[in-house]
């Protein structure tokens, strides 16, 4: 899909145009189809980036960690490559990235992420994240729109192509950076002990500080690294139940803080 044809579908009120950072950012997203959540913008505040780092972000959808990355970083002379597999959504983070002046950093790859080999190039990154589709096919939260199914569903590999693929890309020694529901934290970390990335950092993720059981978790491995991992101290989304996000997700939105 071209960006004169997602311009018509625009024009038709068929996508958002939502803004960040006071209107620094922005990020057009198909208003009935899937949008980006609270998960991808933890995800980047997590990362430490260094300069002229290659970035490789698995399952890119309308581009939002990209973007996010970009505009936090853009000093570091970064450059982000996404890989989508769905045409509209990898049609739009490329619109997004032209929109917001990005063109020359974050560029997006349209395929099936079970046949990265052909896609990306072996070891080509120090640093791969990824926000993969969780629910099985058949379970979860099922969507009359197809594009949302197929964001939130995994494919025949589930969860392992997002890690064979991380694990192919990234450098030796390089960062690997997923988020994951907690109550599946196992299966994550088989999943990159399997494939030679070991865990070095591990960030649960709680509602707010009532919450009995994390909702999320940030896991951060390196290809061949050494066997000790830290437990950062938890995150809260939300100051309580219901209630507004707590201090730290609210700087996540402030055009003043900074990553790095």
């Amino acid at each position: 899909m071209t960006s004169e044809q997602l311009k018509k579908i625009a024009e038709n009120n068929k996508i958002s145009q939502d803004s960040l950072f006071n209107g620094a950012l922005i990020c057009r997203q198909h208003r009935s189809g899937y949008r980006f959540s609270i998960d991808s913008v933890l995800l980047a505040h997590s990362l430490k980036i260094r300069k002229h780092e290659h970035i490789l972000d698995l399952g890119a959808g309308c581009g939002i960690i990209g973007l996010l990355i970009c505009y936090r970083h853009a000093h570091q002379k970064v450059s982000v490559t996404g890989l989508e597999l769905q045409p509209e959504l990898a049609a739009l983070a490329r619109w997004n990235s032209g929109m917001n002046g990005y063109s020359s950093c974050f560029s997006v790859i349209e395929g099936n992420i079970e046949q990265h080999r052909l896609l990306i190039k072996p070891e080509a990154y120090g640093l791969v994240t990824a926000n993969p589709p969780f629910y099985s096919e058949g379970s979860g939260r099922l969507s009359r729109n197809e594009e949302a199914m197929a964001a939130r569903h995994q494919g025949k590999d589930g969860l392992s192509a997002f890690v064979q693929a991380a694990s192919y890309g990234v450098k030796n020694r390089g960062k690997v950076v997923f988020i994951y529901p907690a109550q599946q934290v196992a299966e994550l970390l088989f999943y990159f002990k399997n494939k030679r990335i070991a865990p070095k950092k591990m960030q649960m993720i709680y509602s707010y500080p009532a919450s009995k059981r994390a909702s999320l978790v940030i896991v951060e491995g390196v290809k061949n690294g050494g066997t000790s991992m830290a437990v950062l101290d938890p995150l809260y989304i939300y100051r309580y139940r219901n209630g507004p996000y707590s201090e730290a997700v609210e700087k996540m939105f402030r055009p003043e803080e900074s990553f790095s």
